[in-house]
């Protein structure tokens, strides 16, 4: 464990990475037993973890215990509608604000990656969730947020 990380800090980290990349499967139970063994902790670690998840929204309660959220089609237009206002509106206060620059050093690479993502169209799985949050970040790093 790295020095100043709790073990539920860890587990959060790890489980979050797992259920963002597809590792788990929505219809896969969130079985503490399982995931403190897989991450070679007590149960209350995973609980915590589990918890603050649930708090995100990553996870939800069913019938039968805590799975891996699942997007409902429902919800996607008014996330994506959101994340568009949100996104144009950094666009403008960018262009309007000659004070805010970006790193082209940083930003350069993850355009080029996404210009050839554009001419070669992934299938729409898990792994393209995690080239957003890649391309978000990579965003965040190059305005220097």
């Amino acid at each position: 464990m790295r020095p100043g990380v709790t073990r539920r800090e860890q587990v959060y980290r790890a489980l979050r990475t797992d259920l963002m990349s597809g590792d788990l499967t929505p219809d896969e139970r969130l079985s503490e037993e399982r995931l403190a063994e897989h991450y070679g902790v007590s149960r209350t670690p995973v609980r915590e973890a589990l918890a603050r998840l649930v708090s995100d929204g990553l996870v939800e309660r069913r019938e039968y215990g805590l799975f891996p959220y699942r997007p409902r089609l429902e919800d996607l237009a008014g996330l994506y509608e959101l994340r568009i206002t949100l996104e144009l509106r950094g666009i403008r206060r960018a262009r309007d604000d000659d004070s805010i620059r970006h790193d082209p050093d940083i930003l350069g690479p993850e355009l080029d990656r996404w210009y050839g993502i554009r001419r070669n169209l992934p299938e729409p799985d898990a792994g393209f969730v995690t080239l957003d949050e890649q391309f978000h970040l990579t965003m965040l790093a190059a305005s220097g947020n």
